[in-house]
């Protein structure tokens, strides 16, 4: 039919042919996201960034008891403050809804409300951009931090997360957004690129020290504006891998002496007595 236009009516077949040119590259990408490739050629996915649940915080588990005036505590962290595959549908084994059965037992307790936002990767990073949409509305807050692993353990990629941060800032116009979101980009680039995976050399730790240490700073500074109180928990681990966690441990510690309404609990000196006892 082209060919045919061409000869007979020249100008408009050009025309044509231009257009379809054009629409091809939106044909193909509208093919590629009909299929597995979806998936398998999504950005995010590839550089483990696909799970962006934690952009709309929700509570995990929530409470309330008591009347009077509110007093509202909120728990964030990571899978081992919420969400853990074990007790998924258990959100009361969880030591927020601990907390708040033990702290509701008080007859004269005023109104307590209660929300665990503990989710699957949570770390200081997640949480700091987040904190406006955690605390809410919420008066006098106080916000329970139990955080460290995925801070420190965590290796998914050459670049910290403030790193990949700061690189998706720099795509500001509508093409670079497409492009950084197209399959069909992305599938090209995957198919000129080196097939390697990454070593654990090449991987760099998600959230160093210096980039905690603000993150913290940034959700203390949040928290002291609404008149609330930070409470600092190094999260848990086994003796044998105690070193790794141990500085996360001291900065959370110091921060508690400079920062004002923050403090700092030794979770490690309280499980101290228990970690020979099987779970």
């Amino acid at each position: 039919a082209i060919p045919l236009l061409l000869e007979k009516h020249p100008r408009a077949g050009v025309d044509q042919l231009l257009l379809l040119t054009l629409l091809f590259p939106f044909t193909l990408e509208a093919g590629i996201r009909s299929t597995f490739l979806e998936t398998a050629w999504d950005a995010d996915h590839l550089t483990g960034e696909s799970d962006n649940r934690w952009k709309n915080p929700e509570p995990f588990w929530e409470s309330h008891c008591g009347n009077g005036p509110v007093k509202t505590i909120i728990f964030a962290g990571g899978s081992s403050t919420g969400g853990a595959y074990q007790f998924r549908d258990q959100p009361e084994k969880f030591f927020p809804a601990q907390a708040h059965q033990i702290l509701c037992q008080d007859p004269h307790q005023n109104t307590l409300i209660t929300k665990n936002f503990g989710v699957s990767g949570g770390d200081s990073f997640t949480i700091s951009r987040t904190i406006n949409k955690l605390v809410g509305t919420a008066e006098n807050p106080i916000l329970v931090l139990y955080i460290g692993v995925n801070d420190l353990y965590t290796r998914s990629s050459t670049l910290t997360r403030a790193q990949r941060e700061a690189r998706e800032g720099q795509s500001q116009s509508q093409l670079g957004s497409f492009a950084a979101q197209s399959r069909l980009i992305t599938g090209l680039g995957l198919l000129v690129r080196k097939d390697e995976e990454l070593s654990e050399d090449q991987r760099v730790v998600e959230v160093p020290l210096p980039d905690a240490e603000q993150n913290l700073r940034k959700i203390a500074e949040e928290i002291h504006a609404r008149h609330g109180k930070l409470l600092l928990l190094t999260e848990y681990v086994q003796e044998a891998t105690r070193g790794g966690i141990l500085p996360y441990d001291e900065l959370e510690h110091r921060l508690s002496s400079e920062l004002p309404d923050t403090f700092w609990l030794d979770t490690h000196a309280l499980m101290t007595p228990y970690q020979n006892e099987v779970l």
